[in-house]
């Protein structure tokens, strides 16, 4: 899914989509991975459907769900989750905390 951008400044959303792409990108290195296109998902931008009905949408077993916010101070919180397509349910979760003084460090793993 593509990255939400909770902070809602122009700014951000480039970042957002940036980072969508490259986690698209990333997760398409792996041959026995079927990753969804990048328009495929830009076309899903700021839907908020239950995640299994969009999983049956696109005929995914798991989606990844993504927010930016964006903090007075010059940070980043970046929010990444797994989510099972059929049930809904949680598999895995992380939080990334990111200063905002060079977004390309941001991006890169």
């Amino acid at each position: 899914m593509p990255f939400d951008n909770l902070a809602g400044d122009d700014r951000w959303s480039r970042l957002a989509d940036g980072l969508t792409t490259d986690l698209i990108v990333d997760l398409a290195r792996y041959p026995d991975l079927a990753v969804i296109s990048r328009y495929t998902m830009f076309a899903l931008k700021g839907r908020h459907d239950d995640p299994r009905s969009i999983g049956r949408d696109l005929h995914a077993d798991y989606l990844v769900e993504c927010s930016l916010q964006a903090a007075a101070n010059d940070h980043l919180r970046i929010s990444v989750q797994l989510v099972d397509a059929k049930s809904g349910e949680s598999l895995w979760s992380a939080r990334f905390d990111e200063p905002t003084d060079d977004v390309f460090a941001v991006q890169s793993p």
